[in-house]
């Protein structure tokens, strides 16, 4: 119990609310020792977070926070994803 409540602590330093809601949610949602998703923090910056969520069932899901919106993919469309920003930097650096 303590190291959830250590979690939502971090998650809420890094400014990360709607995902210390989700991870409050997804605790209360499930049973606390096999349902939980585990939650990593990817990137962050002052404005914007990317993390992913390991799901009970082994499926990875990626969030990308953008303010007030965030924006969730499962694996293949992360993939997508990142080969459509790495295409933007290109033509960015171009």
């Amino acid at each position: 119990m303590t190291s959830r409540f250590a979690r939502v602590r971090s998650i809420i330093r890094s400014r990360s609310w709607a995902t210390a809601l989700r991870f409050c949610e997804v605790s209360l949602m499930t049973d606390t020792h096999s349902h939980e998703p585990e939650m990593h923090e990817l990137a962050n910056t002052r404005s914007f977070v990317v993390w992913m969520a390991q799901e009970p069932d082994g499926e990875a899901t990626y969030h990308l926070e953008l303010g007030q919106v965030t924006v969730h993919f499962f694996a293949e469309e992360w993939q997508e994803f990142l080969t459509l920003m790495q295409k933007v930097m290109r033509v960015h650096e171009s």
